[in-house]
């Protein structure tokens, strides 16, 4: 299913092609704002690497959020900036 965000679409696919499962990649609005959140799975981390991977080929800003929960341990989502473009000089 295509989102109404087409960005999210290219970095749940970037995300696919790294070994994540396309039905546990889920974006939603953060905090009732227009600010859009990624989260995998419940709420576990995403390597690094594949975050700098999504956002070199995207230009995207994607920043690690966690804290902590008293049942479940440390939590993990990814705010998405998409008014933020990053280029990379090679």
């Amino acid at each position: 299913m295509m989102s109404t965000y087409p960005v999210e679409d290219k970095i749940k696919l970037l995300l696919v092609m790294q070994g994540y499962k396309e039905k546990e990649i889920i974006f939603k609005n953060h905090n009732g704002t227009d600010n859009r959140l990624l989260k995998y799975d419940y709420w576990k981390p995403i390597n690094m690497e594949d975050i700098l991977y999504v956002t070199n080929i995207t230009g995207v800003e994607i920043k690690e959020v966690e804290w902590d929960d008293d049942d479940c341990g440390t939590l993990y989502a990814y705010d998405i900036n998409t008014k933020i473009k990053i280029c990379e000089y090679n």
